[in-house]
């Protein structure tokens, strides 16, 4: 992918979280997985704990392998602090949090190159209480890197077809547990 297709890409599904905002009052926790012929793949994602979301990034993760994915992108609704957070206070108990629309995207580019951007959007609520929409929210440079575990996501390098069909194979294993009520399962990296 070029960094102006990877530009592109990026603008669109920061338009698609606006409009989801916008249309339904929340941003749904999504990763969309796209191949090189650019069908998407959804994978709805679960943050409500840790190993909820540690399993949604796995299933993210198998099926970016499986399909050979070039771009990975993951919105979500999320609690910040800026600057440094107060020991022991999560974000969302924090009295300087911030409500914000995350969106974020990485994909392989040319040469074996890797893409990666991120973008902060403060939720704006009317006095109403529903979101009437976002703004940019500046993250400083020393908050971090948003996308780190979201490029581990994708490999940097296409998957072989042997490990594309190991990745089918552990979805459709994943499948078939939480089809039977079973929990997931758990890849530790």
């Amino acid at each position: 992918m070029t960094p102006d297709e990877f530009d592109c890409q990026f603008a669109a599904a920061v338009a698609d979280a606006d409009r989801a905002l916008i249309t339904h009052g929340r941003v749904d926790p999504l990763y969309f997985i796209v191949d090189r012929n650019r069908r998407a793949q959804v994978v709805v994602a679960d943050n409500t704990s840790p190993e909820r979301k540690h399993v949604s990034m796995t299933l993210a993760q198998l099926t970016a392998i499986a399909s050979d994915a070039e771009l990975v992108s993951h919105q979500t609704e999320a609690w910040i602090v800026l600057g440094e957070a107060t020991p022991g206070i999560a974000p969302s108990q924090s009295d300087r949090r911030r409500e914000v629309v995350l969106v974020l995207s990485v994909a392989r580019g040319e040469g074996g190159t890797m893409l990666s951007r991120f973008a902060v959007r403060e939720i704006i609520r009317g006095e109403d209480g529903i979101a009437a929409g976002a703004r940019p929210l500046e993250v400083p440079d020393d908050d971090g890197d948003l996308c780190g575990p979201l490029s581990q996501l994708l490999p940097p390098k296409p998957p072989t077809p042997a490990e594309r069909r190991a990745a089918r194979a552990a979805l459709e294993h994943a499948t078939k547990r939480m089809a039977r009520g079973k929990a997931a399962f758990i890849i530790r990296h």
